[in-house]
């Protein structure tokens, strides 16, 4: 079932006004105190908090999950074409990523795409920092996100550049994380980006980014930020016989996991366990051996 689209369902239930966001935008409850935005043309107008909204009005319905969020705030700044925009992006990119996105991102991504739209508006360019880092650790949610801008640009006849494919990629990445923090996200890039560098430096050539070695072990990075992010130092119970067959078996790669201990060890006040050091030793031999 579509995690944003559920009208069918809620033409079995009575849904009562509760906050009036604009004549097309409101809130509504049903009889069990489940909460919705639900939108349709006129919907809203001249209504009274507390009546009852015939379901033949509600042309989208968005279910709110997390009842911190200042909902009403950001669906004031949002006009209902911006809204219907970014639902039609949040539709494409769940079909393009083969996912479903929380209710979240709706508002989250909304307000991004509001101030973005403004800000070509009055001719003001913001580059995205980690534009080369997402295209390469996230492929598949750059074109997304590039999709997203091209679809935008054609409706709004705006101007949005690349960079702004960057930072869709990154809210569509950061809503299917459990901090759904875009902040940490960002951290995490940078930090998978800087691990990458410093094997690609120690071995003095790059990653075969194509292979699925590269993409087994950038998957294994984005748990490993993650805890380093959090500090969830892990449990070492590993075989110190395995870590011996390891090192000695790939010392090149080895050599490289201990630069990769060092920079987290200085820069993030983060100790990596033996077991840590033999995954990260694995994955780097496996994916620079497919890059030869």
């Amino acid at each position: 079932m579509h995690s944003l689209f559920r009208s069918f369902l809620l033409e079995l239930n009575i849904l009562y006004l509760e906050k009036i966001i604009n004549n097309n935008v409101a809130q509504v409850r049903d009889d069990d105190g489940n909460q919705f935005v639900v939108m349709g043309s006129g919907l809203a107008f001249q209504a009274k908090v507390g009546q009852i909204i015939p379901p033949s009005k509600i042309e989208k319905t968005f279910v709110l999950q997390d009842s911190n969020q200042d909902f009403n705030a950001i669906l004031q700044t949002l006009n209902q074409d911006e809204i219907e925009v970014v639902s039609n992006v949040i539709q494409m990119g769940e079909n393009l990523l083969e996912t479903e996105f929380p209710t979240s991102l709706l508002f989250t991504l909304g307000d991004h795409i509001h101030f973005a739209i403004e800000r070509n508006r009055e001719n003001l360019i913001v580059k995205n920092p980690l534009t080369w880092q997402i295209r390469r650790l996230y492929p598949e949610e750059y074109q997304a996100g590039l999709k997203a801008v091209d679809y935008i640009n054609d409706h709004f006849n705006t101007q949005l550049d690349e960079s702004e494919a960057t930072s869709v990629a990154i809210h569509f990445i950061t809503a299917l994380r459990e901090n759904n923090l875009v902040e940490e996200t960002m951290r995490s890039v940078q930090l998978i980006e800087s691990i990458i560098s410093i094997v690609e430096l120690h071995y003095g050539r790059p990653f075969d980014q194509s292979s699925n070695a590269f993409h087994r072990f950038t998957t294994h990075l984005e748990y490993f930020a993650e805890r380093i992010l959090n500090g969830h130092l892990q449990n070492d119970e590993s075989d110190d016989f395995l870590f011996e067959q390891v090192r000695s078996n790939y010392p090149v790669a080895f050599k490289a996991s201990e630069k990769i201990q060092a920079f987290i060890t200085s820069s993030y006040q983060y100790t990596i366990s033996t077991e840590e050091m033999i995954y990260l030793t694995i994955h780097i031999n496996r994916s620079m051996r497919e890059a030869q």
